[in-house]
């Protein structure tokens, strides 16, 4: 017992190139699998203990308080299954865990919510099994007292490990995207930067999960980038060595933003890559049934990057859009750009290059497993993919949300036309650090700024000369933001930002620096405001039309102000 606080507690090794073993939010960067099966060793210890010396009080694991979360937020709930991701070796839909948290005098209504996507469903999967331990410790029988959703927020960021959950909803069949850039050691896998997705109940867009660990292909395929949803440059990712000894720069993601019908992220998977690549970001933009994923790579010479695309079920190319199809469920993958430097874009996707390449069997008689290559169609040190995932309703699996490609100066960009509205996305090309000291200041139609990527939303007939008819307004990594003499977005530190209007006035999402001081324009003084989901008290100026917004990070010791108030 003295020993697990030291466990639980390890913080990494800089001589041995280990992380810490848990993330601060209570996740476990060895994969849901490997958390499975660490949790569950230790909880029966602890079950164990207890019973057999009832008068020893236990030390106190705050890691047990969100463990169940880290299986929640990696939960998919399906009507035929519950799905969990699986980046790594394998995964653990968790139920064990809650059981035996349960087991050990731990109570969350959570638990039960979990317990009921996994007994639950046409294909029930039994967590219980045959054993001594399920007959003392069953399930808890699901009923009517469960509740409808977890009670924990729809996105989850792990930030010191690298993992985020995004989801449109906790309904079942509902849409998740899932992100990784982090640590690559042992059974967490050279996949910075990789992705996968659910949608309708499938998983759609998948990680090519892992073999057995006495299989060549275990080492050299399934651990490897080239198995995962990466970017490539001339056939390489991630140091092959890096399974054995670990990263010393692993990747991390950033600046989560969930303002419901828009989502945010963004991955920095440069370290992972620093022996090929001196720039590889990637943005998680996802707009109503859009996603948009943004890369922004850079090489030490030019040559060929591929993006690669690892899917489950049947892929259709039709034109330039590639649809995957597993079942009723469906996804289409159009790849938009890249922009390549010295060159016109205008040869891009018309002679982009989309290569099929097959999995390794690892049996003869395995099923033949095939993925997609998408290439740049020119040798080049720098290039921005855009691509798009459009999401098709199940109720109305015909609908689609309508997408338009456009270039300016400096500019790659896209429209998205759905229900009504229209949202304009700008890639701004001089935010790569092109020319020395530049401050990223760049003017397309009408809109001045030096974000990185602003998107603003509009009524599909409004007068788009007018920033006032805008209904949102997205920025990443931006302190100002005007139009026609009007300042929509000032602040000195480089904000990360949803604002959107709505019936009880104005919801801000905000992140970036721990200490911010923004100023957004308003044309009237909103009724409320909310400052990632909490209601803050503002100052408002009429003469400028601007509303002063001030965040302070818990735990920031630097001078500043209270979140809210000046």
């Amino acid at each position: 017992m003295r020993a697990v606080p030291q466990w639980f507690g390890f913080q990494g090794s800089v001589l041995g190139n280990k992380p810490k073993t848990f993330d601060s939010e209570g996740g476990f960067y060895e994969s849901t699998g490997y958390a499975g099966y660490a949790m569950g060793e230790f909880l029966k210890f602890r079950l164990a203990f207890i019973n057999t010396l009832p008068e020893t009080k236990f030390f106190v694991i705050p890691q047990l308080e969100n463990i169940d979360k880290f299986f929640i937020d990696a939960a998919y709930p399906s009507s035929d299954r519950m799905f969990t991701v699986n980046f790594g070796d394998g995964s653990n839909n968790g139920g064990n865990i809650v059981n035996l948290l349960i087991a050990n005098g731990f109570k969350k209504d959570r638990y039960l919510w979990l317990i009921n996507q996994i007994q639950t469903g046409r294909s029930r999967q039994n967590e219980r099994g045959n054993s001594a331990f399920s007959l003392v410790y069953p399930f808890i029988t699901v009923n009517t007292s469960v509740p409808a959703s977890p009670g924990i927020p729809k996105s989850a960021l792990y930030p010191d490990m690298g993992w985020a959950m995004l989801r449109s909803s906790w309904e079942k069949d509902a849409t998740m995207l899932a992100i990784k850039c982090g640590f690559t050691f042992n059974h967490s896998h050279a996949d910075a930067g990789s992705f996968i997705l659910y949608h309708n109940g499938k998983n759609l867009i998948t990680d090519s999960g892992n073999s057995s660990y006495s299989t060549l292909e275990y080492s050299t395929y399934y651990c490897q980038s080239i198995a995962h949803n990466v970017i490539l440059f001339n056939g390489e990712g991630q140091n092959p060595e890096d399974e054995y000894t670990g990263v010393k720069n692993p990747g991390k993601l950033y600046d989560l933003l969930d303002a419901g019908d828009i989502k945010y992220i963004y991955a920095d998977a440069t370290g992972p890559y620093s022996h090929i690549l001196m720039r590889n970001f990637r943005h998680f933009l996802w707009i109503g049934n859009t996603i948009l994923i943004i890369d922004d790579v850079k090489a030490f010479e030019p040559g060929q990057f591929e993006w690669l695309l690892h899917y489950n079920g049947e892929a259709r190319r039709t034109d330039q859009d590639l649809t995957i199809t597993n079942g009723e469920a469906n996804v289409i993958i159009r790849p938009l750009f890249p922009q390549i430097l010295g060159y016109t874009p205008h040869d891009y996707p018309e002679r982009m290059k989309l290569l099929t390449r097959d999995a390794p069997q690892i049996h003869d008689n395995d099923p033949k497993v095939s993925y997609y290559a998408i290439g740049s169609p020119f040798l080049a040190r720098a290039t921005k993919f855009i691509t798009a995932i459009l999401l098709p309703d199940k109720n109305n699996p015909g609908k689609l949300p309508r997408t338009e490609r456009f270039e300016g100066v400096n500019l790659n960009g896209v429209k998205i036309y759905e229900n009504g509205m229209v949202t304009y996305v700008y890639l701004n090309l001089m935010a790569d650090g092109r020319i020395m000291h530049r401050p990223n200041f760049n003017i397309f139609d009408g809109w001045e700024t030096d974000a990185d990527i602003v998107a603003v939303t509009y009524p599909e007939n409004a007068d788009l000369n007018d920033p006032d008819a805008a209904t949102r307004f997205f920025v990443s990594n931006g302190s100002y933001l005007r139009k026609n003499g009007k300042v929509i977005v000032s602040s000195l530190s480089k904000v990360f930002m949803i604002a959107q209007k709505a019936e009880n006035g104005l919801n801000v999402f905000l992140n970036g620096q721990p200490l911010i001081d923004l100023r957004l324009r308003s044309t009237q003084k909103p009724v409320n405001v909310f400052l990632n989901n909490e209601k803050v008290n503002t100052v408002y100026d009429n003469s400028d039309k601007l509303i002063d917004i001030m965040k302070t990070d818990p735990g920031y010791q630097g001078a500043g102000f209270a979140t809210g108030t000046r």
